[in-house]
């Protein structure tokens, strides 16, 4: 008796496991001896599928032509917070020191103003940030200006932040806490007035690149700069200039105090701003305030305000705005500072007076240390 076609099935490829032509599936069974072939169906034969495994890729299809393969370059791994800092540090290079311990001294600052104290090519200091970011070293916000140009900001990542402290010797911060300080530092309302302050400071560590001998020694930031004086004032910042005077061989340093101002406060809010500074030289260093004006018309009308009284100040306070500092080519470190009640005359900011104070005054901050210096963790730069 001939076989019919329900006794015998057509072959089914078990699912999730086809086979390629040749190949018998594992439940199929040869047709017994002296049977008649299983009638066929008239629908031509369809080639079964092969499997992923089995699929031609781009790298056999290219070997058989005859052909290179490149090799496809693998993803790089991302450092996640489980991972050991000892193990990220070994990596850091010496610009990524001073760069983290510079945030965390002045909370951020922008990609500018990264790459013109720390890099040769604005570039490079992006691809290096993003690197850093992506290992979770640093994080980043933009802000948006008035004018619509927008400036991305830097600011301690969670390694980043753990490494500072590790070196500040503070304990380390809590995940909940980084998030506090970044959402506080990009959220804050007074930060142009920050980044301007900020930029004075970065703008003479940019001529002390360019010109061997003069080094901004000492940058402080505004709180540390109220601590150290017992909170009796509260700048935008201290710094101490150093410079190699070449006529007579000897090195200057010149000590300061910084207050910036954005025009939005009246000329006697500002001149009442003196008053703690009077008061702090009697016990304290006798370090000039540099006052940075927004432009020539309210410096002229300060000095106005003051002509009558410099002389009862009681402390040096020195002028100058952006107009004139951009139009010398040693900006801030250039004779670009108006004295109160010294005439039309400016000075250079090496010459300026300027004492440390008595070592017995209890709010004596002293000549910088080398371990002050803003880039001390820094060696010849490169690229």
């Amino acid at each position: 008796m001939n076989p019919t076609s329900s006794q015998y099935p057509p072959r089914q490829t078990p699912q999730g496991a086809p086979f390629l032509p040749g190949e018998t599936s594992a439940d199929s069974s040869p047709t017994p001896t002296g049977a008649a072939t299983p009638a066929t169906s008239s629908r031509p034969a369809v080639a079964p599928v092969a499997s992923r495994a089995h699929r031609p890729t781009r790298a056999t299809t290219a070997a058989t032509a005859g052909q290179k393969v490149p090799r496809r370059s693998q993803p790089r791994r991302t450092l996640q917070l489980s991972d050991s800092l000892l193990d990220y540090t070994l990596h850091l290079q010496p610009r990524d020191r001073v760069l983290t311990m510079l945030l965390d001294e002045h909370r951020t600052l922008t990609t500018t103003q990264i790459a013109a104290v720390l890099y040769d090519a604005y570039a490079t200091a992006e691809r290096r940030l993003y690197r850093l970011r992506q290992a979770g070293w640093l994080d980043r916000f933009t802000a948006v200006r008035a004018t619509g140009h927008r400036d991305i900001h830097w600011v301690l990542g969670p390694l980043g932040a753990h490494w500072a402290a590790g070196e500040e010797h503070r304990p380390l911060p809590s995940a909940r806490a980084g998030r506090d300080e970044r959402r506080t530092i990009a959220a804050s309302s007074h930060l142009d007035h920050h980044d301007g302050a900020r930029q004075v400071f970065i703008d003479l560590l940019v001529h002390a690149r360019h010109h061997p001998g003069a080094r901004l020694a000492r940058w402080w930031s505004p709180a540390r700069a109220a601590a150290a004086a017992g909170q009796r004032i509260h700048p935008d910042g201290h710094g101490v200039w150093e410079q190699h005077d070449p006529a007579t061989g000897r090195l200057i340093q010149v000590g300061f105090y910084l207050e910036y101002d954005t025009g939005s406060e009246t000329l006697s809010v500002l001149r009442n701003k003196l008053e703690p500074y009077r008061r702090l030289r009697q016990e304290g260093p006798d370090y000039p305030l540099l006052l940075f004006l927004p432009n020539p018309t309210r410096e002229a009308n300060l000095h106005r305000k003051l002509n009558g009284e410099a002389p009862h100040l009681g402390i040096t306070l020195a002028t100058t705005t952006a107009a004139t500092t951009t139009s010398h080519p040693d900006h801030l470190a250039g004779p670009v500072w108006k004295i109160a009640g010294n005439g039309r005359h400016r000075h250079r900011l090496a010459d300026l007076p300027s004492q440390h104070g008595k070592a017995s005054t209890p709010y004596h901050p002293g000549p910088p240390t080398p371990e002050q210096d803003p880039l001390h963790r820094l060696g010849p730069l490169t690229g």
